[in-house]
């Protein structure tokens, strides 16, 4: 099976999740691809990820952070898993700063911020009870905390709590793919 993997605000496909997914999935059932897309703005970044989806011939979509965001947004019934999602752009991004450690974070200009506000509107404006979403929120987010599980089970259904931080640890991980996992069985 192919896995979109959609990353957060300011990663990569080399971001630390990625390769814990990449690590803990098995490579002779699952095949990770994820791709540098548009994240400055939400009307490019979703059309080019649903482009994505059609020429890998994708069968999962996967997205932490802000990924998951856009995860949910994305035109398909493909399943999807979103890890730690930030269900709101416009209230998450004006309260990222860039971290010390990461010199190449970027504090979100209102211009990138405004590109979701159509996004989150839309999405939050029909129930997605009927489509294959799962969430998985950890248990020691420290960047949204755990604010968004009961409007997310609400409006999507299916919510695990992992363990770990927003940035990922091999323990949620593999409670990730677990679930993924014992839902092919």
């Amino acid at each position: 099976m192919k896995v979109l993997f959609v990353y957060g605000y300011g990663g990569s496909p080399q971001s630390t999740m990625c390769q814990l997914f990449r690590k803990h999935l098995p490579s002779d059932q699952f095949e990770i691809v994820s791709v540098v897309y548009p994240q400055h703005d939400c009307a490019q970044a979703v059309p080019f990820l649903e482009q994505v989806i059609e020429q890998e011939h994708i069968d999962i979509i996967l997205g932490t952070s802000l990924g998951g965001f856009i995860t949910l947004c994305l035109n398909t019934h493909l399943p999807k898993l979103v890890v730690n999602p930030c269900m709101s752009p416009l209230a998450e991004l004006p309260l990222l700063t860039p971290r010390p450690d990461h010199p190449d974070d970027v504090q979100p200009s209102p211009e990138l911020i405004a590109t979701y506000e159509p996004f989150e509107r839309a999405l939050f404006a029909k129930n997605h009870l009927d489509e294959p979403i799962t969430g998985f929120f950890a248990e020691g987010d420290e960047l949204l905390g755990t604010k968004y599980v009961e409007n997310f089970a609400a409006q999507f259904g299916s919510v695990h709590m992992i363990p770990g931080s927003h940035f990922g640890n091999k323990a949620g991980v593999k409670a990730v793919v677990q679930t993924m996992l014992s839902s092919m069985t």
